[in-house]
């Protein structure tokens, strides 16, 4: 089944809606900029998305952009296929996923009652880029990608807490909030940590060294961050 959504652009510069929003009216240039917008969140957006196959972005009726996935395999390991159209573009992934340890979740719920009410999931998955075109910068997903870096060439997606704009996760601010998303990036970098060697069956060993590299490296950057978990894991 297809769901549309028919929404027109606000256009009327007089739209006591509008004014009453504080809000601009619409016009061509900013039509052209959620396009674009649109255009590059589609094109990443499948992932991690179980329940949609297939997305078309359309505009005045002509079909400009089709993203499809193809799954293979069950968890905690499958190989998906996305296609591009109409640049003819095919990206290979492999996936795996884990879940944060009973006894990590049970020491955070202690400290932090209210995350048994929010029933969060504590499911992690990590992308892997295994086709020839190498993923230079990777994206912490929380299930739609944020525009925060995973400091590794590679997508971290789990049911973060993002901030308000969900243009990053929360990493700050001492709150329950910030410690659950810290929690899942920790399981991301012992999951990353374990599957490095057989890691080298779908990547060659160029992107192996680029990966640790660029653990490293966010280590350096900051020791105390939640990203510096990846060289930790690494190293041991």
């Amino acid at each position: 089944k297809e769901t549309t959504f028919e929404m027109p652009w606000a256009r009327d510069p007089k739209s006591k809606l509008r004014e009453a929003l504080v809000q601009e009216h619409i016009n061509d240039k900013k039509i052209e900029q959620f396009f674009i917008d649109c255009e590059s969140v589609l094109n990443q957006s499948l992932l991690f998305l179980k329940n949609l196959n297939k997305i078309e972005l359309k505009r005045n009726g002509h079909s400009k952009l089709v993203v499809e996935i193809k799954r293979q395999g069950k968890s905690p390991k499958k190989k998906l296929s996305i296609s591009l159209m109409p640049e003819k573009k095919i990206e290979e992934w492999i996936v795996f996923d884990s879940k944060v340890e009973d006894s990590e979740l049970r020491e955070i719920y202690k400290n932090h009652p209210i995350l048994v009410k929010a029933e969060r999931s504590s499911t992690v998955h990590v992308a892997v880029k295994t086709d020839s075109n190498e993923l230079k910068k990777g994206l912490i997903y929380a299930y739609l990608p944020t525009q925060q870096l995973s400091q590794l060439p590679l997508h971290i997606n789990a049911d973060f807490y993002p901030e308000s704009s969900r243009k990053s996760i929360i990493l700050s601010g001492h709150q329950h909030d910030q410690q659950w998303n810290k929690l899942l990036l920790k399981k991301a970098a012992k999951m990353i940590a374990d599957e490095l060697e057989n890691l080298t069956k779908h990547i060659n060993h160029n992107q192996l060294f680029q990966l640790i590299e660029a653990a490293y490296k966010a280590h350096l950057n900051d020791e105390d961050s939640a990203f510096s978990e990846f060289w930790n894991c690494i190293k041991k």
